[in-house]
């Protein structure tokens, strides 16, 4: 399971707040990622569109 800190609730709050609705741990991922400053790396990259963070598929071939 993941826990997060105050600031990753916050940002969580203000993401539902902006009417985003994501999953849960999706949501908290992206939160630790925005507050850390590093990438979220994942194959569903819709998972976390909208988020304003970034994502990278390493699994996706460079055309």
């Amino acid at each position: 399971m993941l826990c997060g800190k105050m600031e990753h609730w916050e940002q969580i709050i203000s993401w539902r707040k902006q009417g985003i609705k994501k999953k849960m741990p999706d949501l908290l991922i992206a939160a630790m990622s925005k507050k850390s400053g590093y990438p979220v790396l994942t194959r569903n990259v819709n998972d976390f569109n909208q988020l304003d963070i970034e994502v990278e598929n390493p699994w996706e071939e460079d055309t």
